[in-house]
């Protein structure tokens, strides 16, 4: 049972981002995961000969930035455009041992409408789209069975049925939350779908739908198994599963159902790593006083991302211009930077806040935020404003400093709707324990004096009108640079004071009531990677069955990496700049550096966080890591294998160039 806790809630997450769809569509038509049609609309439908403008201009600024244009692709009157980064490819050992390479380093170029954007994404990278689409799914759905103690290939006998039933709920809960996305984001989705078509391979829009939708999708339907069924849809998988485990015997003792609950009695080892890392430094902590912005991307790779990811240039005619490090079929983004110095990235963060109906997915909601807002407190309440039903944690950074805020936040959240103020999502044992009220043992009532729910303040709570009660705003809570932690729970746990026996790296092990502290104190700093802070939101944790997935080694590992980022920051307090001048590879010191701490070939990583999993040194990066310079609008990114070189985006000129320099 330790077993399947463990695994279960993080696991099947690293195979959800693409599974397969159903329908694509024209640019008129917002359409429907299990709607048909394949026609798209426009004049120069494919036409690499229909460019009317000169090429001069475009190729002038991709070669001040070290690129040379490959390709490009009119639609309807909006040009894309492909470029090859000079003298830099990317080579290395992928997660089947098998030797990669030289592969060209690619940036794309998007301009226009939303649904041509999409087009030109699709048809400039369309064997990429596709791969997204499919291998990606196929290898990670069999690898992260096997933690499960499910030892199965596409060919064995129920691997194809269990893969549909799987496919089938998440479409059934993306379908669902097409109500959420904004109409724009479905135009372009079905653009990609199409383009990817018009270049010779088939993809759909149900197809990119469920890769910008799924990771939120698949925590919904893990909640909906791990608590007893609740739904007409959760009761109808789980008919579907035991019809799938009678039939195919090798299952019966590897799946069960019991009490509503699905339970993998064989499943193996501990979670996989999984998570991000992230930081927002600026002022006196930074060489003068920019803001750069951390993202080390944490995911699993399937042997096909890091081949594809490149950077991505968007030049919308409505909204901000952006820039993202992103693979083909990734209109949703989890890194990227915008023309007014906002930058944004999420990092998964557990709990027990969720909805039925995820809502907006994380990376459909930072890409709607990239595009539209140009500071803080604009990003902020528009994500608010968004109907979301799984927790994460939101970091965004920004050139401008906030009053209130300073240049960072950390968005600690959950679900929308309903309304939630923490404790109240306790089970009644638990909220009555950690309220300080008497517990019934061997019936005797005994009060253990833990009142740890009379210690949280109602500084961030908003009166809802319908529930009669302070609640959190709409699910979101603020940890800015400028946030202190509460003094009454630092120093809460019950733990043991030796070396974690999971995590040696982490020099104490605890256990159930732990509120981990906040560790950057300082107004110029703020960081995050995969717990929350703000006691409040971390109640929300204590959840039993989240927890007990969580105590493990996640959390004390989530620790670790948040604690050794602070540090480097601090050791590195006010000499920290950008980059370094190696254009390839960062400055020992640098932000660039400090965001690499886990790469296995950096001094940094000295613990041999990686090494472990015996990866060769030219292994791919597991995501990608970035650092974003928010003052000149600059991102620079290491994907692909980790001996790659870094490659940058100076985002203005491409500005200038499309919208002309302001006077």
């Amino acid at each position: 049972m330790k077993g399947y806790l463990r695994v279960i809630i993080v696991c099947m997450a690293f195979f959800v981002l693409v599974l397969s769809g159903c329908s694509s569509s024209d640019d008129d038509y917002i359409p429907s995961a299990t709607g048909s049609g394949n026609q798209a609309t426009g004049e120069n439908q494919g036409d690499d000969n229909g460019q009317d403008e000169p090429l001069e201009g475009i190729e002038a600024v991709l070669a001040s930035q070290g690129m040379t244009l490959v390709d490009q692709v009119t639609y309807d009157g909006d040009t894309g455009y492909l470029a090859e980064y000079d003298g830099k490819s990317s080579q290395g050992h992928n997660a089947k041992g098998e030797f990669v390479g030289p592969l060209p380093k690619y940036c794309l170029v998007l301009t226009g409408s939303p649904y041509n954007m999409g087009y030109q994404m699709g048809y400039l990278r369309p064997e990429a789209t596709q791969k997204m689409a499919t291998e990606f799914l196929e290898y990670i759905l069999f690898s992260e069975l096997e933690l499960l103690g499910i030892d199965m290939s596409p060919d064995d006998p129920g691997a194809e049925a269990l893969f549909k039933l799987i496919y089938k709920e998440l479409l059934v809960v993306c379908t669902k939350t097409e109500p959420s996305i904004p109409d724009y984001l479905k135009r372009e989705m079905s653009g990609v779908a199409q383009g990817a078509i018009d270049g010779g391979y088939p993809t759909s829009y149900g197809d990119i739908l469920i890769i910008n939708q799924g990771i939120d999708a698949l925590f919904s339907t893990l909640a909906s198994i791990l608590i007893p069924a609740t739904s007409d849809e959760s009761t109808d998988f789980l008919n579907d599963l035991r019809d799938i485990i009678d039939t195919y015997p090798s299952l019966k003792d590897k799946i069960l159902i019991q009490d509503g609950r699905v339970i993998f009695p064989d499943a193996k080892g501990f979670f996989p790593r999984f998570g991000c890392n992230e930081f927002v430094i600026s002022g006196n902590a930074t060489t003068g006083g920019q803001t750069y912005h951390g993202r080390d991307f944490m995911f699993a790779t399937a042997g096909v991302y890091q081949d594809v990811v490149s950077m991505v240039v968007y030049l919308p005619d409505d909204g901000y211009p952006f820039v993202s490090v992103s693979p083909p079929g990734f209109v949703g983004k989890v890194t990227g930077l915008n023309s007014e110095g906002l930058s944004m990235g999420q990092d998964i963060s557990l709990g027990n806040a969720f909805n039925s109906d995820p809502g907006l997915g994380c990376m459909l909601l930072i890409r709607d935020i990239l595009q539209h807002c140009s500071n803080l407190s604009e990003a902020v309440e528009r994500v608010r404003a968004t109907k979301r039903g799984v927790p994460w944690d939101y970091i965004i950074g920004d050139d401008e400093e906030n009053e209130q805020w300073g240049h960072g936040v950390v968005l600690e959240e959950g679900r929308s709707f309903p309304p939630f103020d923490g404790p109240d999502l306790l089970p009644d044992w638990e909220y009555w324990l950690l309220s300080g009220l008497p517990v019934e043992i061997n019936g005797e009532e005994i009060n253990l004096g833990i009142d740890y729910i009379d210690k949280l303040d109602d500084d961030q709570l908003v009166f809802d009108d319908d529930e009669g009660r302070l609640v959190i705003d709409r699910g979101v809570m603020v940890r800015g640079s400028k946030w202190q932690f509460p003094s009454e729970f630092r120093d809460i746990s019950f733990g043991i004071p030796v070396p974690n026996p999971f995590f040696p790296m982490l020099d104490r092990w605890n256990i159930w009531i732990y509120f981990p502290d906040q560790v950057e104190t300082n107004p110029d700093v703020v960081v995050a990677t995969n717990h929350f802070i703000i006691p409040r939101m971390r109640f929300t944790q204590f959840e039993p069955i989240v927890y007990l997935g969580y105590a493990i080694e996640p959390l004390p590992e989530s620790v670790w990496r948040y604690e050794t980022m602070v540090d480097l920051i601090l050791d590195n307090y006010e000499n920290i700049d950008f980059f370094g001048p190696d254009s390839e590879q960062p400055a020992e010191g640098s932000a660039g550096w400090i965001i690499d701490f886990l790469n296995p070939n950096g001094e940094i990583n000295s613990s041999a966080f990686y090494r472990d999993k015996d990866k060769p040194l030219d292994g791919e990066v597991e995501g990608h890591h970035a650092i974003m310079n928010n003052t000149t609008k600059e991102i620079k990114a290491l994907f692909g294998y980790y001996q790659d070189p870094w490659v940058g985006i100076k985002l203005q000129p491409f500005v200038d160039w499309a919208y002309g320099t302001e006077e």
